[in-house]
C-alpha cells in the first residue's frame, strides 16, 4: 500500500496559507474604513487651517490702506477652493471616501455633508472679491490685493 506523506504536507501548507490570507483580507476590510475616515478628517482640518489663514490674510490687508497687498502659498491635498466674486465667499469642496456626516459652524466656517461631498464655506465682512479664483491640488501661489475702497465695502483682487 502507497503512503500519500507529500499531500498531507501540502494540504497543511495550503490551509495555512488559506488562513492567512483570509485574516488578511478581513483585517483590510476592517482596518479600510478607519483609514478613509482618517484621511478625511486629515482634509478637512487641512481645509479649515486653509480657509482660516486666508480669512486672516484678507483680514490683515483690509485694515492697511488702499494698494496692501499679499503673496500666499496654501497647499492643498485634495479638494478645491472658489473664491466665489458672486457672494464673496470663500469654498471649499471635497469628495469624501468614508461616511462622514455632519454639519455646523466652527471659527467663522460653515461646514456641511451631502451626497458623499464636504462644503465648507468662509465669508469675510465688507470685502468684494472682484474676480472668481481656483485652488486645486497641489500649491497655489497667489496675491490678494487691496484694490480700492467703496462706501464700507473693500475690493479685493486674486491674482497670480
Amino acid at each position: 500500500m502507497k503512503t500519500l506523506k507529500g499531500l498531507n504536507e501540502f494540504l497543511s501548507i495550503s490551509i495555512i496559507l488559506a488562513l492567512s490570507i483570509s485574516a488578511i483580507v478581513i483585517s483590510i476590510e476592517f482596518i479600510k474604513p478607519i483609514m478613509e475616515k482618517s484621511y478625511d478628517n486629515f482634509i478637512i482640518n487641512e481645509a479649515f487651517s486653509n480657509l482660516n489663514s486666508l480669512s486672516n490674510t484678507i483680514k490683515e490687508i483690509s485694515s492697511e490702506s488702499q494698494g496692501s497687498k499679499r503673496t500666499v502659498n496654501i497647499k492643498v491635498t485634495k479638494g478645491f477652493y472658489v473664491f466665489d466674486e458672486n457672494t464673496d465667499t470663500i469654498n471649499f469642496t471635497y469628495n469624501l471616501g468614508s461616511d462622514l456626516n455632519f454639519s455646523g459652524y466652527r471659527d467663522g466656517i460653515n461646514i456641511s455633508t451631502k451626497n458623499g461631498q464636504v462644503y465648507m464655506f468662509t465669508k469675510i465682512e465688507k470685502i468684494d472679491f472682484l474676480n472668481r479664483f481656483y485652488l486645486v491640488s497641489g500649491s497655489n501661489l497667489f496675491s490678494l490685493n487691496y484694490d480700492s475702497f467703496d462706501g464700507n465695502v473693500i475690493k479685493i483682487s486674486i491674482s497670480t
